[in-house]
């Protein structure tokens, strides 16, 4: 519930729903998915620096996620943090060996096409390639 409530904007609503889902999930497997949801909920609702924790979160239970890293590259580029959104980056990269930032775009699952737009930017302005 909580992804497609993101995907299609309501993203307070997919932050509730997701919050409930980590509070009770404790002995889920893929808890790491949950946190890494949390995170983009938190980008497209324009918090950073929630996303930033979620995603670390996220990060600590699944380090080679393609989708967190993405995550994580976008965030910390808006954050500053270039260090670590440069080796984010690589780390995508790795993962996805030929990755354009334009082909995900294509892709990526966001019904506002602000939310895609300000995603992508972040994976710019991270140096993943166009």
């Amino acid at each position: 519930l909580g992804t497609n409530l993101d995907k299609t904007g309501d993203h307070q609503g997919a932050i509730a729903a997701l919050s409930d889902a980590w509070r009770l999930g404790t002995h889920y497997p893929y808890r790491f998915d949950i946190a890494m949801d949390l995170g983009y909920a938190h980008y497209m609702d324009e918090n950073d620096e929630a996303a930033l924790q979620w995603g670390r979160q996220s990060l600590r239970l699944h380090e080679s996620f393609l989708q967190n890293r993405l995550l994580m590259t976008a965030t910390c580029a808006r954050l500053g943090l270039d260090a670590e959104a440069e080796a984010h980056a690589a780390a995508v990269l790795a993962i996805r060996p030929g990755f354009s930032c334009a082909r995900f775009a294509e892709r990526f699952g966001y019904v506002d096409v602000e939310d895609r737009v300000r995603f992508v930017e972040g994976l710019r302005l991270a140096g993943l390639p166009d």
